[in-house]
């Protein structure tokens, strides 16, 4: 699975890159494990990523993150 920046950026008039910092930071541990290439102008899950898709678009889920990021809840993933 890729995703490629500048359609992004021509249909919402945005660079890929400072508006989604934050959530490109956030892919740093996923790529340092090898799961996500994050280059200049895409992104690419690799093989092994890609049986975790919805764990690395979690990463870009301001709405997920808002309502499960500082609950003391525990959240489990169900994604396996």
């Amino acid at each position: 699975a890729r995703l490629d920046f500048a359609p992004i950026e021509e249909q919402y008039g945005i660079t890929f890159r400072e508006y989604f910092a934050e959530d490109l930071r956030r892919l740093t541990t996923p790529e340092n494990e090898a799961l996500v290439t994050v280059g200049e102008e895409s992104l690419e899950a690799t093989p092994v990523g890609e049986l975790f898709l919805r764990n690395l678009a979690i990463c870009f889920d301001r709405w997920w993150r808002e309502k499960h990021e500082n609950s003391e809840k525990p959240v489990f993933s169900r994604t396996v």
